[in-house]
């Protein structure tokens, strides 16, 4: 029976697509289920956002939650987390050798002061459930994280949108696409971002590891963010591919006019001036 407005459920197939179960859960509020994913044990970690108390008092407006169920969709856990404000968890991603990776949006001050309107937040939680780190981060516009995946080296790659700039905190009309990587301990490793020129929306909405150490990347944009991919017009679907670099090296000489390598110093090419910034 229905608890009331909106309830969360959750289902499984076999490999032929008979059902073998479906679970079906809420409060009397709005409580729905956004992303799921498999563990290493047979089960199933589900993770949404729910206006009522769903698993403790809801901190106001609408709480994230995650739970686990097991293979035969008894509820193991479940926790949910908020603000006074809007939360959600939008995105999850089961890590190897056991627990998971959480995230999502907030308006609120989930784990850090919020940066303004709405922030990315991510988490890492054991399989028990309980919170290891959680770091939020955004800029004064608003940011969201909607894809998570796991990498090889028991981190994981987040990707989103944001109005702003990620590395800056600075603001921006439209919307870019953002993709970055934290390591188990929830520090960054990197972190890109990429958009078009004309006012519009570009996303990551979905992550998922290459295989190689790499990642793949896939969303939405009202733009052309490819030179070798024309917008169709409206908004299009895309699809990227990133290698990660696990060591750089670069060497700076001043071999006077026509340098085989630059630096960021300044230097003569060509009877003129010439300075060149190295990004790795």
């Amino acid at each position: 029976a229905s608890a009331g407005l909106d309830d969360l459920w959750l289902a499984r197939h076999d490999a032929a697509g008979n059902l073998l179960w479906l679970v079906q859960l809420g409060t009397a509020a709005q409580d729905i289920a956004l992303a799921a994913a498999g563990d290493d044990a047979g089960g199933v970690y589900v993770a949404g956002e729910t206006r009522g108390a769903l698993a403790g008092a809801n901190a106001g407006e609408s709480d994230a939650f995650v739970a686990r169920f097991d293979g035969a969709g008894g509820l193991v856990w479940m926790r949910q987390l908020g603000t006074s404000a809007r939360d959600s968890a939008l995105a999850l991603a089961a890590r190897a050798g056991g627990g998971l990776f959480v995230g999502g949006t907030s308006a609120g001050s989930l784990g850090a002061t919020s940066a303004g309107n709405s922030d990315a937040w991510l988490a890492r939680l054991d399989g028990n459930g309980n919170q290891l780190w959680l770091r939020q981060f955004g800029t004064p516009a608003d940011d969201g994280l909607h894809a998570l995946a796991a990498d090889r080296r028991g981190g994981a790659y987040a990707g989103g949108d944001t109005f702003g700039v990620l590395a800056t905190g600075e603001v921006r009309p439209d919307a870019d696409a953002w993709l970055a990587s934290h390591d188990g301990s929830g520090n960054r490793s990197w972190l890109v971002q990429l958009g078009t020129m004309v006012w519009g929306l570009s996303s990551v909405e979905a992550a998922a590891p290459d295989g190689a150490g790499g990642v793949f990347a896939a969303g939405l944009t009202d733009g052309q963010l490819s030179l070798e991919s024309p917008s169709a017009g409206g908004r299009d679907a895309w699809l990227a591919r990133y290698e990660v670099c696990t060591a750089a090296s670069v060497t700076t000489r001043n071999a006077g006019a026509n340098p085989a390598s630059l630096g960021t110093s300044t230097l003569p090419l060509l009877g003129a001036t010439f300075t060149a910034d190295v990004d790795l």
